[in-house]
């Protein structure tokens, strides 16, 4: 495998031992640990954690939905999702800097709580927002040394069955559902648009959104929790 990756470039032959040990545990339908390394140091001492996940439209560059989860630690140490508050930021008018100052309140009132989230589209466009609102560049690094990428840390330590590291497919893989069935990105783009065009005939519309981004939340820490809970 090496040899024929070779052939369009070095950096492409350095993955085949990657596509072998994917390829072997995915056969064997079960997971390897790739090393002991403790994927969440940050959330040691943590008194809590920010849980964030948005909705895009990426056409009219429009984010309209920016979730929380507010996870607080328990006094004995446990984390218990039963406790977590969820809040939508809602952005239906593309008011940067009405959304900028309520989400920059929400995690200054919790600044010592970590923020967790699955990819990297969340760090840039909370990055560009802060940016577009004036904030310097000490404040949005600041900012960005708050989030925890949950899918880097995952790929960093863990090999799993799946056909991909997307938040669905791990979130499927360890059982966790989605409460509107078939639910996903595209479809809540298209709830979208639809609801713009169509707002009083289609409030469900809204809620729908809602419901998918917290379960979106939810499924994170999920995987976040499989992950702290396999010492």
């Amino acid at each position: 495998l090496i040899k024929r990756l070779n052939q369009y470039g070095e950096h492409h032959a350095n993955i085949a031992e990657q596509l072998v040990n994917q390829a072997k545990v995915q056969e064997r339908l079960c997971p390897q640990r790739l090393n002991n390394k403790t994927l969440f140091p940050e959330l040691i001492s943590a008194k809590g954690v920010l849980i964030y996940d948005i909705e895009s439209d990426p056409d009219a560059r429009h984010d309209f939905l920016h979730g929380f989860i507010a996870l607080e630690k328990r006094m004995n140490g446990k984390w218990c999702l039963e406790d977590a508050i969820y809040e939508p930021i809602l952005n239906l008018t593309n008011n940067e800097e009405v959304t900028w100052n309520k989400i920059n309140n929400k995690i200054n009132n919790m600044n010592d709580f970590p923020i967790l989230h699955y990819g990297e589209t969340e760090v840039l466009s909370i990055s560009k927002l802060a940016k577009n609102n004036g904030a310097t560049e000490k404040e949005i690094s600041d900012l960005r040394n708050k989030f925890i990428d949950v899918h880097a840390r995952l790929k960093s330590g863990w090999l799993l069955p799946v056909k991909n590291y997307g938040l669905k497919e791990v979130a499927k893989w360890i059982n966790f559902q989605w409460s509107i069935k078939n639910a996903d990105g595209p479809k809540a783009i298209l709830w979208w648009r639809q609801w713009i065009t169509s707002k009083k005939s289609k409030e469900n519309l809204l809620q729908w959104i809602i419901k998918y981004n917290q379960d979106d939340c939810i499924a994170t820490w999920k995987i976040a929790e499989w992950l702290l809970n396999k010492k």
